[in-house]
């Protein structure tokens, strides 16, 4: 499910030829401005993936399984706690840190197996 806000129709594109995986989106819902929707999208989700964005904090807030890509650099936001991989606001949330000089595939490829695992391992997992 793709809960990105804004166009990412060509990036789903992509991901699709690239890999064969379909990230569907609800374009009933305004992933934008329309937060009890967007809330009730990540509710219905069995894990939640993201960078570091509001999506980010709302799928925490929610209380949902969370993996969370936190950038390095500039971009780096206190609050993620670059010497920890877990948040101590939303105590459901991973964060993986992206080294200096770290391709983001170098981040998420490890990761990967680990979400897989939480997914098999999950009750609402149907694969």
């Amino acid at each position: 499910m793709d809960l990105q806000y804004g166009d990412t129709g060509e990036d789903r594109a992509a991901l699709e030829r690239e890999t064969g995986i379909v990230v569907t989106r609800l374009e009933d819902i305004d992933n934008t401005n329309d937060i009890d929707g967007l809330a009730a999208l990540m509710s219905a989700c069995d894990a939640v993936v993201s960078v570091s964005n509001t999506n980010a904090h709302l799928a925490g807030a929610l209380g949902r399984p969370t993996w969370v890509f936190a950038p390095f650099g500039f971009s780096q936001m206190w609050y993620w706690f670059p010497e920890v991989n877990k948040s101590p606001w939303y105590p459901r949330v991973q964060v993986r840190h992206q080294a200096e000089n770290q391709s983001w595939e170098a981040v998420i490829s490890p990761i990967a197996t680990e979400i897989e695992m939480f997914l098999r391992n999950s009750e609402g997992f149907k694969p």
